[in-house]
């Protein structure tokens, strides 16, 4: 089957099952090649130390050792506590399997986020928020097929927001039906040791990626504002900059689509059409991480080398993609006509915004029902759109009182000439 997928480009995924399935097809729109894949390191050293000791998962560490790491180490499996957004934070257990898994790059401060590794069990669980078990060769990557592992989400107890994931790696006992069972009863126990530890203080004592969980990440709001907003978890505001708005855009961008961070060429590339402004580049990073030092309560960090973001950011464009993405037509053309970051000309941020206008475009012909091709009629779309507005008069009814108006557009734009409220009869 592996070899199939891997040469065909992915026309078919016979023997998956259909959360696996997905995450393949989410793989590959990452443009992750199968065969030369490899984690990125987003944390070493005494920074890997700072982020873990102030994560609220370290809490669980004693927990998880009890209950999950001293038994399954008996069985040759190593255990992972996995943070929000993929990165590896301890992998403790069986220092056999331990060492041929560090040397496969899954061991502290690497990211094995879908968008860096493709399909594995933490990964799949992080993006579905279900617990999920990959044997051998349901991995994405081809040097990973050696392992089999089963993951839970681990939950913010009062949000529901997802804190990171619990993962364990090894043979095939990591997918035996029984450690998935441990996994949920493991999950569930620390999501209830989180709920007693943090009573009294909840809601702002976790914190998410180092934003206040218990609130809720910072997101930058970009749909139809001209002035971009940062807004925090307490729902405080700041004004960005349109340059520093459009960073930020495509650093969480990047993050959400492949999580490997850009140089400073490949954001000039983005932000100007060329790689030439590269000193640019790094001034505005510079005067941006100075702006986001100065409000810690935004708890947004931009590394660098490459530049990244390292705490969570929500943007609210992600939103609109993961409904396409999805096929909710509901939930994307809820988002109305409103475009985002209306006033950039970033050659990157146009791209986006091209994007997802096509691809809903798209959904509103091949699936829309009455009620939804007149929304994005009304909100969305171009009004020299005559293939939308004939697929409008095909769904109508014929006494629908918005056809008249459709018929009297399509004759402004030359489409039709004549017609009025019904189209003509077959054979007439």
């Amino acid at each position: 089957m592996r070899e199939g997928l891997v040469a065909s480009g992915g026309p078919s995924y016979r023997g998956l099952p259909p959360e696996l399935e997905a995450s393949w097809r989410r793989s590959r729109a990452h443009s992750l090649d199968a065969e030369s894949t490899d984690a990125p390191l987003f944390y070493d050293g005494l920074k890997l130390d700072d982020y873990r000791r102030n994560h609220p998962l370290a809490a669980l560490l004693p927990m998880v050792r009890s209950v999950l790491t001293d038994s399954v180490a008996e069985s040759g499996l190593i255990v992972a506590v996995v943070d929000y957004a993929g990165t590896l934070l301890w992998v403790e257990g069986d220092h056999h399997t331990r060492t041929l898994a560090e040397d496969l790059s899954f061991g502290p401060g690497a990211n094995w986020a879908e968008q860096s590794m493709g399909t594995s069990a933490p990964a799949v669980a992080l993006v579905t928020g279900r617990p999920v078990q990959v044997a051998r060769t349901q991995h994405f990557a081809l040097h990973i097929q050696c392992f089999s592992c089963t993951a839970v989400p681990v939950r913010d107890p009062i949000t529901g927001k997802i804190l990171g994931a619990l993962d364990i790696t090894g043979g095939d006992r990591a997918v035996a039906g029984h450690a998935l069972a441990l996994m949920k009863a493991t999950g569930l126990a620390c999501e209830g040791y989180l709920r007693e530890l943090y009573a009294d203080r909840m809601p702002t004592c976790l914190y998410h990626g180092g934003v206040q969980a218990g609130l809720g990440p910072t997101t930058l709001s970009a749909v139809g504002r001209a002035k971009p907003l940062l807004v925090d978890g307490a729902g405080n505001a700041v004004e960005l900059s349109q340059r520093h708005a459009e960073i930020l855009f495509l650093l969480c961008w990047e993050a959400h689509q492949r999580g490997r961070g850009m140089s400073a060429e490949e954001l000039s590339e983005q932000l100007f059409g060329s790689g030439e402004h590269v000193v640019t580049v790094r001034a505005e990073m510079t005067r941006l991480r100075k702006f986001l030092a100065a409000r810690p309560a935004l708890a947004v960090e931009v590394e660098s080398r490459p530049y990244r973001l390292v705490a969570s950011l929500e943007l609210d464009v992600v939103e609109l993609w993961n409904a396409l993405r999805s096929g909710d037509l509901d939930q994307a053309l809820g988002f109305g006509s409103q475009s985002f970051l209306p006033e950039s000309g970033a050659p990157g941020v146009f791209e986006v915004r091209h994007r997802v206008a096509t691809w809903l475009r798209e959904l509103v012909l091949e699936r829309a029902n009455a009620e939804q091709v007149l929304k994005y009629l009304d909100t969305c779309h171009d009004e020299e759109d005559e293939q939308v507005m004939m697929l409008a008069l095909k769904i109508l009814p014929e006494q629908h009182p918005r056809r008249t108006e459709i018929v009297l557009n399509l004759e402004r734009t030359g489409e039709i000439d004549g017609m009025r409220c019904n189209p003509p009869a077959t054979g007439m």
